[in-house]
């Protein structure tokens, strides 16, 4: 399946979030889309670290989202959709 991989990173001000790098691949399934995500995570020339990532379905379907590192504001991310790391929706 093809998947797009995206790093963002959180403002703790005014919980406003940045596309830091986005990859488009194929992988087999969400288990692989992850490792894909973690190795990317090591390798890929981003301007700053990442805060977050997201794991979506080519077609838009949210797969996998986690922090990558602690966020300050727990509250900021309390409205938003996000996947909480090792829960699939």
């Amino acid at each position: 399946m093809k998947v797009v991989i995206e790093f963002y990173r959180l403002r703790e001000l005014d919980n406003a979030h940045a596309l830091l790098g986005r990859v488009t691949c194929d992988v087999l399934d969400t288990d692989a889309a992850i490792g894909m995500a973690r190795s990317l995570l090591r390798t890929l020339d981003m301007p700053q670290d990442p805060d977050i990532v997201s794991i979506n379905h080519d077609l838009g379907c949210k797969l996998y989202c986690a922090t990558v590192r602690p966020v300050w504001k727990e509250a900021a991310l309390s409205k938003r959709q996000f996947i909480r790391e090792g829960q699939q929706q």
